[in-house]
């Protein structure tokens, strides 16, 4: 026979409840929680352990393996005993039990860490003391501080007393009103009584009310059942602690006696009532409450409160049966927390701990704590009501943080740590990194220091106390805030008063608080406080770091000793017969800029001999030793090679003769091109000496040798070539030639000739070193005296560099002289100064440097884009044209002479029109011009792309404006204009961006209409001018103004498509495809998002992002859009550009360019309007002329027929008759404000003007009239004639009653009806 399944279930639930009836006590009620499985008899609770663990003592049933074993020997199952007794199902109770870890924390004693606690004072040790150092009454300073000390300790007792301690401090939060109490008596046990803590807050306490739907008592619900709490509702903003329903219920189950004690006034109307309440036996036995219910007549003064009173069951919390007292190590942890909680109230609350009063003033005086008084001090700030911030430095050199979120201990930090901390190493890195960059040369001459946010980090003591919404935790033991900061409900940026007092000096001086603005003055009392020494600890430890890089450089980069094979494998060395030898001193390394002047060189060293004399090549730019790491610096390839060559050791100083004599060549000597470029090579070799070796450029101790010996001789000097030729015009082999070595020589030797004298010569620009041939190479060397500058050291002060942009706009604008050259010392052998090459040629690349990085404030071009627009104008290309074949023809005619790739470069710019390039391209793309995916970095090879110039290019620039501008000459060839002037300022258009010396621009893009609008309102005269706002052609985010940060702020676009997916459709300015992806595998690397999908084409954005669901309702509450990095900021702060008198102006706003605009156009279109009258009159008077010429001749009245008369002849009979002369033809055709203009210049701008009209030929003043043909001599050309002049005069009339006003806004309309297509 069998007994179905359901029959032994029936009769064991039968068996437990008489069980339970016969074993309930008189004073016990049968708990209602039948998840959890227990009663509420104190002498049942150990014969339960069935539920929790096995039990080896007889005396105990275990009810479960009786009935499985009468339903094993009655069932038909097939199953064995051992399945059973595998695999098992717990109750929450069970489970918290048998796994206590994952509620918690670890039940055993976790290795010793340096944990901060109270100093060692006898009243508080005392746990029954009633003596108080510090009554309720008394403000004074806390007379305790903290101390580290190495424990060991248990985090799960901790965890149960915290739970309660941090329920009481919410309570404060909950009810600040009524809640200013907090009392905390910690009784560690004996031999004779067990331990005890009780913890009490006044306030508005727990409703002492039947729960409806639980029917219960609502505190037996919140401590005596899991799963219960006031905490579940995510979309109410709590600034406290719960979350799961856990808390107070875990310190329930790990006690042997816990007691809630609770006093309502507000729960009954009319009444009062005290609620008392008592778990016995790891929460397994639950006694009746007892409620008490009083009048309020009889208490009128009753104050409500609640109490947690427990007995921790130490043997659990410990995994040690023998613990009977609470450790002093766990002690000492739960005074600390005590005072914790007695910090973060802010002052409001009186704390007792032991009867003792441990309140805190304020955050500040917690913070105190911490800091010994001969410490630095500790910086503190209120930042807003839910943020205060203490800063200093650590004394361990490693990162310290005593954090607190909403009363907890995140003794790991988390999150709210790493966002204050990351603003503040990032204020401190980058205030040692550039304000600081002075001092910084004094404490090291070597490689340059660069202080990152991650060093500073190791430096600081951070004490934070925050109130963030819903918090989010790593585990139960809530040590970890995880919460992203886009949630955390309130502002946590730190304010720059507090970021100016971190990094003041540990000493003030006079000196260094000379910067400070005041800013903070109302908050700092003490203004002479110094500040916390993170600035000096911080630069201490990288001058550490720099020394062990150092030492680290010179093992792989200095050359010392070398063989000769080590040195002739060198690639591209030309060695000297006689360097490494003993006369190696004597000989010179020449570095040359390319293989083609290294050719160069080799090419001259055939007349001087190759014994002295080595050549090497540089690649280019030489690095800039200043500004790199020191692995960049070990992994340079041509720093090893010159290292090697000279034989130089980065720990010798070649002070002295003796050391120079080591080397294997006692001179290096440099070869570049003359231009500024060649300039620039040059300085930047002197840098590395200047950084590296300095004393190498002065004269070495022990000198005596005489001027001009070898000894005597400066360690580098300048082997210079012309830059120009100008070579007389003429038969013959002897022409005349002269050099030229820099542009300056040339200027001043071309403002010495006549106008037209410059005809006569030939000019040759010298681009490179390889446009002279090997014969002009043995020239230059056989006259070496007049080549050689040797470099002389004068001063450090005159001889120094300058280091800040400050200093180089300063020594720009005060030194600069476009007519400045090299002083010559004759005397000494052409020798020149440091000094000198730094201010009269360096200088001239650093203009250059601006000239072509910068734009104009008029057409808003740089130097290469005008040249590729005038030389698409001078060839009128409507037509296409591969770019490789136009960046030659602009070569050819513009006078370039940068490399071929760099003029590429500019015409594919100057025709892009993806979002974010050209809001108006000049040039037409036709072919691969690049896309937005990588910002058109992935346009095609030029051979293989056509262009031509944009329909808008017309109307930007009116053909007719061409003879109004005002030309460049070079080598006698006329070029593109100083600038050209659009209708509209282009420059606010397209915008532009570049880094010169000194300078760099930024200037946004805006709406070309908005442009046209305002420039119309102007000419209008109005007084309410219309908005330039920001504007980029086809992007489909938003852009707002943020006038405070003066910066335009843009957002791509980002849609939810469903509760765990976002659909991204744009990006801001700026950001290219390619970039945004590399940032999304970053975030799907760190878990941020699940996965992300690509629909892209060449002109649209289109990213699928999974994320998950919780996450992203997260980031909805938040800010999503900082989150997934789609706001740019696009400053306004760095305009700059150049007027026309090629100053550089900052402007502050897109007004101001369009201000500084305006008068040149307008100023253009007068001197037009004068261009147009005086050519509209020559051509009527020519015309007049023609017909009354053709009159005579037909009326005999000239005769030109019959041929009896001569030219001259006829030339008087013009003159007799009155007829106008060439000449005064084109006297009329020169009056005009442009021709006028141009008398004071001797540049030549047009064929017309080439000849000066007052030197024309006497027998040529008819030839206009004579040589017509004889087909026009007809009465039907008179009239032709006579009605074109009518007509012109009819023009004319209607141009002089036409304001420039009038015809700019003419043009303004063309522009506008094409941008409206």
């Amino acid at each position: 026979m069998t007994i179905s399944r359901y029959a032994v279930l029936r009769q064991l639930r039968a068996t437990r409840r008489r069980y339970r009836q016969s074993s309930a006590g008189p004073n016990s009620v049968a708990c209602p929680d039948r998840s959890i499985g227990y009663t509420s008899s104190p002498g049942l609770a150990n014969s339960v352990a069935w539920m929790t663990e096995r039990s080896t003592s007889s005396r105990f049933i275990d009810i479960n393996k009786s009935f499985r074993r009468t339903l094993s020997s009655q069932s038909t199952s097939t199953e064995s005993k051992s399945l059973e007794e595998t695999y098992s199902r717990k109750t929450p109770l069970e489970h918290i039990l048998l796994r206590p870890s994952m509620y918690i924390g670890p039940t055993e004693r976790l290795p010793a860490v340096p944990c901060w606690v109270l100093q060692q004072d006898a009243t508080l040790l005392d746990a029954g003391s009633n003596n108080s150092s510090k009554s309720s009454t008394d403000n004074s300073p806390s007379p305790w501080l903290m101390q580290r000390e190495e424990l060991s300790s248990v985090p799960a007792l901790l965890k149960v007393f915290d739970e309660i301690l941090v329920n009481a401090s919410d309570n404060r939060l909950r009810h600040p009103g009524s809640c200013n109490r907090i009392d905390v008596t910690i009784h560690r046990g004996d031999d004779s009584s067990d331990p005890f803590i009780s913890i009490m807050n006044n306030g508005k306490s727990i409703p002492i009310q039947i729960h409806r739907k639980e029917k219960m008592y609502i505190p037996e619900l919140l401590f005596g059942h899991l799963l219960t709490g006031s905490n579940f509702n995510d979309d109410q903003k709590r600034l406290t602690g719960g979350r799961h329903g856990y808390g107070a219920k875990l310190t329930n189950v790990f006690s042997k006696q816990f007691v809630v004690e609770i006093g309502d006034g507000h729960s009954s109307r009319g009444k009062c009532k005290t609620y008392k309440q008592v778990w016995e036996d790891n929460m397994h036995v639950c006694h009746e409450a007892e409620v008490q219910i009083l009048n309020k007549s009889s208490g009128k003064d009753f104050d409500e409160y609640t109490k947690i009173s427990f007995v921790p069951d130490l043997a659990r919390l410990t995994g040690d049966p023998s613990v009977k007292i609470i450790p002093d190590e766990e002690y000492k942890l739960m005074r600390r927390r005590v005072i914790d909680i007695a910090g973060c109230s802010g002052g409001k609350m009186l704390v007792t701990l032991n009867g003792e009063d441990v309140s805190c003033s304020d955050f500040q005086e917690y913070v105190d704590l911490y800091r010994k008084p001969q410490l630095n001090p500790m910086y503190y700030h209120k930042m807003n009501a839910r943020w205060e911030v203490a800063v200093g430095l650590s004394e361990t050199k490693s990162f310290e943080s005593i954090s607190f979120v909403n009363g907890m201990n995140t003794s790991r930090g988390g999150t709210h740590v790493d966002e204050l901390a990351r603003q503040i190493s990032h204020h401190i890195a980058n205030h040692i990194n550039t304000k600081m960059a002075k001092q910084l040369d004094h404490f090291q001459n070597q490689i340059p220091l660069n202080v990152t946010p991650r060093m500073v980090r190791r430096h600081l003591f951070l004490c934070v106390n925050s109130l963030i919404e819903n918090p989010s935790f790593d585990s139960q033991m809530k040590e970890c805030l995880t919460s992203n900061p886009i949630t955390f409900g309130s502002d946590y940026t730190i304010p720059q008063s507090l970021l100016k007092k971190i990094v003041r000096p540990a000493i003030i001086t006079d000196e260094s608080d000379e910067d400070s603005d005041g800013s903070d003055s109302e908050q700092d009392t003490n203004t002479k406080q110094g500040g916390p020494g993170i600035v000096e600890e911080v630069l201490r430890a990288a001058i550490g770091n720099q020394q062990v890089n150092m030492a680290r450089l010179l093992r792989e980069v200095g050359g010392g000793k070398q063989t000769k094979r080590q040195v002739l494998s060198i690639p591209k060395l030309e060695d000297a017969n006689l360097a490494g030898t003993a006369k190696g001193a004597g000989c010179t390394l020449i570095l040359t800029e390319g293989d083609s002047a290294k050719a160069l060189a080799v090419a001259g060293l055939e007349v001087i001999s190759r014994d002295k004399y080595g050549v090497f090549p540089l690649r280019g730019k030489f690095l800039n030793v200043r500004s790199v790491s020191v692995d960049k610096l070990a992994k340079n390839a041509e720093l090893k090679a010159i290292c090697t060559i000279l034989g130089l050791q980065f720990d010798k100083t070649y002070h002295t003769l003796e050391d120079r004599e080591q080397l294997r060549y006692g001179h290096v000597m440099l070869m570049t091109d003359q231009d500024a470029d060649g300039s620039h090579i040059k300085g930047l070799i002197m840098n590395l000496f200047r950084h590296f070796w300095p004393e190498l450029l002065k004269p070495p101790k022990g000198s005596k040798g005489k001027r001009g010996s070898d000894t005597d001789r400066p360690f580098m000097s300048m082997f210079v070539t012309p830059l120009l030729k100008a070579t007389k015009k003429g038969k013959g082999k002897n022409k005349a030639s002269i050099s030229f070595f820099s542009m300056s020589e040339y200027n001043a030797w071309r403002e010495s000739l006549e106008d037209d004298e410059i005809r006569n010569w030939s000019v040759k620009y010298y681009k490179g070193l390889g446009t002279s041939t090997p014969a002009e190479a043995k020239v230059y060397f056989l006259d070496f005296i007049k080549h050689h500058r040797p470099l002389r050291w004068q001063s450090e002060k005159k001889d120094g560099e300058q280091e800040k942009a400050d200093e180089r706009k300063d020594w720009i604008l005060t030194k600069y002289d476009e007519k400045s050259s090299l002083t010559i010392n004759e005397d000494d052998g052409n020798s020149v100064t440091y000094g000198d090459f730094v201010d009269c040629e360096l200088i001239h690349f650093s203009n250059a440097n601006n000239i072509r990085s910068l734009p104009s404030v008029i057409d808003g071009l740089k130097p290469s884009q005008r040249k590729v627009l005038y030389a698409c104008f001078k060839r009128n290309l409507k037509d296409e044209i591969k770019v490789a074949q136009l960046s030659g023809y602009c070569a050819e005619h513009t006078a370039y002479h940068h490399g071929e790739a760099s003029l590429h470069a500019t015409i594919v710019g100057m025709a892009q029109d993806f979002v974010g390039s050209n809001n108006m391209n000049l040039l037409m793309p036709k072919g691969q011009f690049g896309t937005r995916l990588i910002g058109g970095a992935d346009a095609a090879s030029p051979r293989y792309i056509f262009t031509h110039l944009s329909p808008v290019a017309r109307l930007l620039f009116p053909d007719v404006d061409d003879a109004l501008l005002d030309y460049k000459e070079e080598e006698g060839q006329l070029i593109e204009p100083d600038f050209f002037v659009p209708v509209i300022p282009l420059l606010l258009v397209n915008g532009c961006q570049g880094i010169g010396t000194g300078w760099s621009t930024y200037i946004p893009q805006h709406d070309p209409l908005d442009v046209l609008k305002y420039i119309r309102a102007k000419l209008e005269g109005k007084k309410r001018l219309p908005s330039i706002r920001p504007w980029v052609k086809g992007f489909d985010g938003n852009i707002n103004i943020d006038e405070e940060r003066a910066s335009y702020i843009t957002e791509g676009t980002l849609t939810i498509t469903s509760k765990s997916s976002l659909s991204i459709t744009e990006l801001p300015v700026g950001v290219w495809t390619s970039d945004y992806k590399e940032y999304l595998v970053k975030m799907l690397k760190k878990g941020e998002i699940k996965s992300f999908t690509e629909n892209h084409t060449t002109s649209a954005v289109s990213f699928d992002v999974k994320v998950n669901m919780a996450k992203l309702t997260r980031l909805m509450k938040g800010d999503i859009h900082k989150t997934f990095k789609l706001r740019n900021s696009l400053s306004t702060r760095n305009m700059h550009a150049f007027t026309p008198d090629m100053d550089i102006i900052r402007y502050k706003s897109p007004r101001d360019i369009a201000d500084a605009f305006f008068p040149i156009r307008l100023g253009l279109y007068a001197d037009r309007k004068s261009v147009l009258e005086s050519n509209m009159e020559y051509s009527t008077t020519l015309m007049r002329n023609k017909a009354r010429f053709i009159q005579a001749v037909s009326t005999n009245d000239i005769d030109l027929l019959n041929g009896k008369k001569s030219k001259d002849a006829t030339i008087a009979l013009l003159e007799e008759m009155e007829f106008v002369k060439q000449s005064d033809l084109e006297v009329i055709k020169s009056n005009n404000t442009v021709a006028k203009r141009r008398a004071f210049n001797t540049v030549v701008v047009s064929e017309e003007l080439e000849q000066d009209p007052h030197a024309l030929d006497p027998s040529k003043e008819y030839d206009y009239l004579l040589s017509m043909p004889l087909s026009s001599l007809t009465a039907e050309k008179i009239e032709a004639l006579n009605n074109e002049a009518a007509k012109m005069d009819a023009k004319m009339e209607e141009l002089k009653n036409t304001s420039v006003e009038e015809l700019w806004k003419s043009d303004l309309d063309k522009l506008e009806s094409h941008l409206n297509k």
